[in-house]
C-alpha cells in the first residue's frame, strides 16, 4: 500500500510539472521544430517520458531542466528520425506574442526579420540562445541540458548572438 500512495503521489507530482511547465516546453519545441503540431507532438512524448520516469523525481533539484533536458533529447531524436526541420514564426507559442488586429507593418516586418535571423542559426546555436535569452536559464543547466560544457554553452551562446545579429542586419538591408 505505502508503494502505491508513492506512485499516486509521483502522478500527481508529475500533473503538478506538466500544469506549470506544458506551455513553456511546447514555445520552446515549437521555435526548434518551427512546426506547431510537430512541436506539441514532441511535447506530449516528453511529458510521457516525464511519467514514465517519475520515479526519479525525488531526486531531481531542478525539475524545470529536468524537463527541458528531456524536451532537447526527445526533439533531437524526433527530427533526425524524421530528417525534416522546418521554420515557424519567431512568436511565443503560449500567446505573448499573438498578432493583435491593428499590428503596423512595421511589427510585421520587424517579426519577419527576427524570424529569418533565428531561422539563419543552426540547431547546434539556436538551441542554447533560445534556452539563454529567452528562457532564462543559467548556463550550467543549459550545459546540463545539452550534455556539453560551461564553456561551450557560453561560446555558442556567445557566437549565436553574433550570427543572430549578423543574419538580422543583413535582412534589414534587403
Amino acid at each position: 500500500m505505502p508503494e502505491e500512495q508513492e506512485s499516486d503521489a509521483q502522478a500527481q507530482q508529475v500533473a503538478e510539472l506538466f500544469e506549470q511547465h506544458r506551455a513553456a516546453v511546447f514555445a520552446y519545441l515549437a521555435r526548434m521544430t518551427r512546426d506547431a503540431a510537430l512541436a506539441e507532438e514532441v511535447t506530449q512524448e516528453t511529458f510521457l517520458k516525464v511519467y514514465a520516469a517519475r520515479a526519479k523525481l525525488p531526486g531531481i533539484e531542478n525539475a524545470r531542466a529536468w524537463i527541458f533536458r528531456i524536451a532537447i533529447n526527445t526533439c533531437s531524436t524526433t527530427l533526425k528520425r524524421n530528417r525534416r526541420f522546418r521554420w515557424l514564426n519567431f512568436e511565443d507559442a503560449e500567446g505573448e506574442g499573438a498578432r493583435s488586429a491593428n499590428d503596423s507593418q512595421r511589427q510585421l516586418m520587424e517579426h519577419d526579420a527576427v524570424e529569418r535571423a533565428l531561422g539563419a542559426l543552426s540547431e547546434e546555436y539556436r538551441a542554447p540562445l533560445l534556452l539563454f535569452g529567452h528562457y532564462g536559464f543559467h548556463v550550467a543547466e543549459i550545459a546540463d541540458m545539452l550534455g556539453i560544457s560551461e564553456g561551450a554553452v557560453k561560446t555558442r551562446v556567445y557566437r549565436a548572438k553574433e550570427m543572430f545579429i549578423r543574419a538580422y542586419r543583413q535582412g534589414e538591408v534587403e
